[in-house]
């Protein structure tokens, strides 16, 4: 009996207790695409050089709450550590407006500024094999880079790996 009522007490106290707050996070998960631009010799995997591209960046909240709204924008630069090498950056889409994302919601959004690919010359002179395409966010006061694609080259121009990895960001406030 003395057995029985220690385990109920145990377990009302234990019940009573509060437990640790699950924490609510904002989560990007980002995938670049780079469409050819007005020119009926490229498609999307078989890109011929000199092909103006349209870049696009398709943003989900993977995570439990909303995400701050801010601003996104794509860029072609060494990925980390090279990133802070001088003329890392070759190339810069304008800054777009990022909204507030859902958990489980994804939004897409489309650059204006477009992007020529180089002849193969300057695909071997300017490093665009070491370099990558990067989805770049600012939410909350903070700069990440939320998603990456590389460019690759064998007889013609083709999206390389993809690295969509999970990015917390700041949550919306209330």
């Amino acid at each position: 009996m003395q057995r029985m009522c220690l385990f109920l007490l145990s377990t009302f106290f234990l019940l009573c207790s509060p437990f640790p707050a699950i924490a609510e996070k904002a989560i990007f998960r980002t995938e670049i695409n780079a469409i050819p631009y007005r020119n009926s010799h490229s498609t999307k995997d078989h890109v011929q050089p000199g092909t103006w591209m349209q870049l696009e960046a398709a943003v989900k909240n993977t995570g439990t709450a909303p995400s701050e709204a801010g601003y996104i924008y794509i860029q072609y630069a060494f990925p980390s550590p090279l990133d802070k090498k001088h003329h890392s950056v070759i190339f810069e889409t304008e800054r777009v407006a990022l909204p507030s994302i859902l958990p489980d919601e994804q939004v897409t959004i489309v650059f204006k500024k477009k992007h020529q690919w180089p002849t193969l010359f300057n695909f071997i002179r300017d490093d665009w094999a070491m370099r990558e395409y990067q989805a770049v966010a600012e939410v909350g006061g903070t700069v990440q880079t939320i998603g990456s694609m590389a460019v690759a080259f064998s007889a013609y121009y083709y999206e390389g790996a993809r690295k969509s990895k999970p990015v917390e960001v700041s949550l919306m406030d209330d």
